[in-house]
């Protein structure tokens, strides 16, 4: 019973144990006196409280802690007639009533049935914010969905009225809208207005409790309905509002719907104690498995890894067939490689000695014909310079050549100036009077000095042209030379980094000797595929046996989520089963399907079912199912209650008053059955009558 408690709320502390008892690594014993410490900030709380008159201590610190955040799962007697169950039990905390007596383990491991009934109560934070919301049920309807009904409301409320006013449906169908703005024939306000009746041009619901309201209404049904108006406390609950449907689900959302009300697996945990390559191949496996809810993504994720071990088994098989072919190749003299590598070594440096010797006289060759070069360069250099002393010396004496040319041309021009003037001229330099026939002469003598003087500037422009192609020249040679030196220095080097080599090797060419390594290390390149795949087959050995081993991982867990669902549901359903009944739930494979076991002592699946059978499932299941929800309104149809007999159907009600007694969220709409109609003078006292259709 504990482990199914725990797979619903993950306890994480037990409050009230002993060593060898406690039911979670962390736990308070005798000597940590709970009662004084703070148990709210582990959230999630089993308490199994010494059974003593300080009881009520222990349950009054179970709602405190509570108030505070946590939620408290207590274990305790069922001791409705206390004070401190009115106190912090009764219409406050959810309540589990268990058939029979419990039997609990005792230090000598022994088991000690009790001599009392047990009850489990859960303590939520929520609970004081759900009893202050909902301290009262609605009290008055007015609807006119499908026919018009302004009626007083109890906790408890029977429908009466033929089936031609569709009582069945009438008032579960208005709830349905009030509570949550919806209803199976649509959400749009054209498909809502055939709800409404005949000429209506108005659909509306309206519920209130004195405190609180619940309102629906289309308008405008006659010419155009407007979009629906929806006002409720309950926004967004759907409480169940035909108990009878849930057995009309197809398999898949039966499942759905199951999973989704007592299970507490909401997403696939990662199992513990996975080394890293089990978790992550575990955590690829849940990202690709599809399923409406756990135990579906469970069942496929097994499916996934019996894929996936099939998968690598393959891998196997296909590796081995490759292996094998790798084998038939003929690796015979893969062992000679390092042998081969040596020798080949010697016949490379022999034979570079023998490359080295006809390089040395090639490079002495070079010497020879640079060093002559050199000195056919150094007597061109001689030569040169020579004649650029001699160019050079030209090129001094003729300097001043050009300006003494300018100036003979000046005193040409004066002479003939004073020819020009005739007699009586006076000199300008000597200030005498110049003779005609002297000017002729110095005119004379002054052209033969400009002649002279441009003879000799000629001489300075070819004297400068020769300096400075003798410069050029001398420049090329002297550079040449320098390269020349540079060339026989590297020729030297050379010469001296090349040894003489020995000429006592006598094997095969270092050509010969690396065809044959080429061959062998073909074949260790092949043997090394060999290791690979080798390799690679254990790896997906390896992977197989973890996927075999998740395969099997995920089963389990599969089939602890199963029977955790099937406890709970078994558990809460039967609470509310009358006492001759007994339901099962099968959860195999992709079934979801309820069992009921009468008082033959047989087990009835859906097919099998009688009518007693049925409307008791019906009932157990919907107070199950509407259990701890803010607002419980649950709908009996005439479907389920038509075929049980006067006895039973007195059984089923006064089932269903108990549990309206201990909640009083709870509000009931049961149909009368139409085959009971002249008998409503059997309705139990505390029901209220609703007449539909009158």
């Amino acid at each position: 019973m504990f482990d199914a408690l725990d797979q619903e709320f993950c306890f994480k502390l037990d409050a009230a144990a002993a060593k060898h008892n406690a039911k979670c690594p962390v736990y308070f014993d005798i000597t940590d006196d709970a009662l004084t410490q703070s148990w709210h900030p582990f959230e999630s709380i089993f308490l199994n409280p010494p059974y003593s008159r300080q009881i009520g201590k222990w349950v009054a610190k179970a709602r405190e802690e509570a108030d505070k955040g946590a939620t408290v799962v207590l274990l305790i007697p069922a001791r409705t007639d206390t004070r401190w169950w009115h106190d912090y039990v009764y219409k406050i905390s959810e309540t589990r009533f268990l058939k029979g007596r419990l039997k609990f383990v005792s230090k000598k491991k022994t088991s000690n049935a009790a001599t009392f009934p047990s009850v489990i109560i859960v303590m939520r934070p929520t609970d004081r914010k759900r009893i202050k919301t909902m301290t009262k049920h609605f009290t008055h309807i007015r609807s006119n969905v499908k026919v018009p009904v302004d009626a007083e409301l109890k906790q408890l409320n029977l429908v009466v009225g033929d089936n031609r006013s569709g009582k069945s449906s009438v008032v579960s169908d208005a709830i349905r809208l009030a509570l949550t703005g919806k209803h199976p024939m649509g959400h749009h306000a054209s498909q809502l207005a055939n709800l409404a009746p005949k000429d209506a041009d108005q659909l509306y619901v309206e519920l209130t409790n004195g405190t609180s309201e619940a309102k629906f209404y289309v308008d405008n049904l006659q010419s155009k309905p407007k979009k629906p108006r929806h006002s409720s406390p309950f926004e967004g609950q759907l409480p169940l509002a035909l108990a009878s449907e849930i057995l009309s689900f197809d398999r898949s959302k039966a499942r759905e719907a199951i999973f989704s009300r007592f299970g507490s697996m909401k997403s696939i945990p990662t199992p513990k104690a996975l080394d890293a390559a089990q978790k992550s191949l575990w955590k690829t496996g849940v990202k690709e498995v599809k399923g409406a809810d756990a135990a579906e993504k469970l069942a496929e994720l097994a499916k996934w890894m019996r894929k996936e071990k099939l998968a690598r088994g393959r891998e196997v098989k296909a590796l081995e067939k490759e292996i094998e072919s790798l084998r038939l190749i003929d690796t015979a003299g893969i062992e000679e490689i390092g042998s081969l590598e040596s020798q080949l070594e010697a016949a490379q440096q022999y034979e570079g000695q023998q490359k080295s010797r006809a390089l040395t006289k090639d490079y002495e060759g070079q010497v020879e014909r640079l060093t002559a070069a050199i000195k056919g360069h150094e007597a061109q250099v001689s030569q040169k310079r020579e004649k650029l002393s001699k160019a050079q010396s030209i090129l001094t004496q003729t300097a001043s050549e050009a300006e003494k040319l300018q100036r003979a041309k000046v005193a040409l021009g004066i002479i003939e100036r004073i020819i020009e003037a005739g007699e009586g001229v006076t000199c300008p330099i000597c200030v005498s009077p110049c003779d005609a026939q002297r000017m002729l002469e110095a005119r004379k003598s002054a052209q033969e000095t400009i002649t002279l003087r441009e003879q000799q500037c000629t001489q300075y422009s070819q004297a400068k042209e020769a300096v400075e192609i003798l410069g050029n020249e001398l420049e090329g040679l002297e550079k040449d030379i320098k390269d020349a030196h540079a060339r026989i220095l590297g020729a030297h080097q050379a010469i001296g980094a090349l040894s003489e080599g020995s000429a006592d090797y006598d094997g095969p060419s270092s050509a010969d000797l690396q065809d044959r390594l080429r061959e062998l290390r073909q074949l260790e390149v092949s043997r090394a595929q060999q290791d690979e795949k080798a390799e690679a087959r254990r790896d997906a050995k390896k992977k197989a046996a973890i996927a075999k081993d998740l395969e099997k991982e995920a089963g389990r867990l599969l089939q602890d989520l199963l029977a955790g669902v099937k406890t709970k549901a078994e558990t809460a359903v039967n609470k509310y089963m009358p006492d001759n009944f007994q339901v099962e739930l099968n959860l195999e494979g992709d079934l979801c399907e309820w069992v009921v076991i009468g008082d033959d002592n047989r087990a009835h699946s859906k097919a099998a079912m009688a009518g007693s059978e049925r409307a008791a499932l019906v009932v157990g299941l919907a107070l199950a199912w509407t259990e701890g929800q803010d607002s419980r309104v649950l709908s009996l149809d005439d479907e389920s209650l038509s075929m049980l007999s006067p006895k039973n159907l007195q059984a089923l009600l006064e089932k269903v008053e108990d549990a309206a007694n201990t909640d009083p969220t709870l509000q009931v709409f049961a149909a009368w059955p139409a085959a009971r109609i002249d008998h409503v003078a059997d309705i139990p006292k505390n029901w209220n009558v609703l007449r539909i259709g009158e």
